[in-house]
């Protein structure tokens, strides 16, 4: 239970285990808030047990904003598109943390509700179609695919990408993450790569 309204820094981690099944799984995890999924919050592990690969492990950090008194919890579960079901949370990989965040500080958050953009191997841009929140801080025009920092200082920048295994077939590609500072669009800061 978050006693008080505000932001909430969350970053929570799950191990998955589907013993020695040779099947494909694709596991989803989610933040709720009072039963309702936090769009934004979904995350993947593909295991693809018929080559030996049998853990695999949900994570997530993202801002979340919360009225007093929201009960939150993480949900986590097998994706559509699998047959039968293995799969059970290792207690040795498997945690949360929170954060109450200061109301002072301002803040950017988007997220993607609509989806359907097209990936390649060519590195494109996400094209963010809700604005929950743009403080003064940040400027973000309704169409711009870039976050504008109007202020000098320090910034936390979290992000994440959720990929369906498409029902199809059984496969699924694996997909990077990165951050792209204006001006250098080939520096990357080696903590800024994620592979979901």
């Amino acid at each position: 239970t978050l006693t008080d309204a505000g932001h909430y820094l969350i970053a929570y981690n799950i191990g998955i285990d589907c013993g020695t099944s040779t099947n494909r799984y694709n596991h989803v995890a989610a933040v709720y808030l009072d039963g309702s999924e936090v769009e934004g919050t979904r995350t993947t592990s593909y295991i693809r047990g018929n080559n030996g690969d049998y853990e695999g492990g949900l994570s997530y950090i993202g801002i979340i904003n919360a009225a007093a008194s929201d009960q939150l919890t993480i949900k986590v579960w097998q994706d559509l598109g699998d047959v039968g079901y293995a799969g059970t949370v290792r207690n040795d990989a498997t945690a949360v943390a929170l954060v109450k965040l200061p109301d002072t500080a301002e803040y950017i958050r988007l997220h993607e509700s609509g989806g359907g953009q097209t990936l390649s191997d060519l590195v494109t841009n996400i094209t963010f179609d809700t604005d929950d929140e743009v403080d003064p801080a940040f400027d973000r025009s309704g169409t711009d695919d870039e976050i504008k920092t109007l202020t000098a200082g320090d910034y936390l920048f979290t992000w994440s990408v959720f990929a369906r295994k498409p029902t199809e077939d059984g496969y699924r590609e694996n997909l990077w993450t990165k951050l792209v500072l204006k001006g250098s669009p080939d520096t990357v800061h080696p903590w800024a790569l994620a592979g979901h």
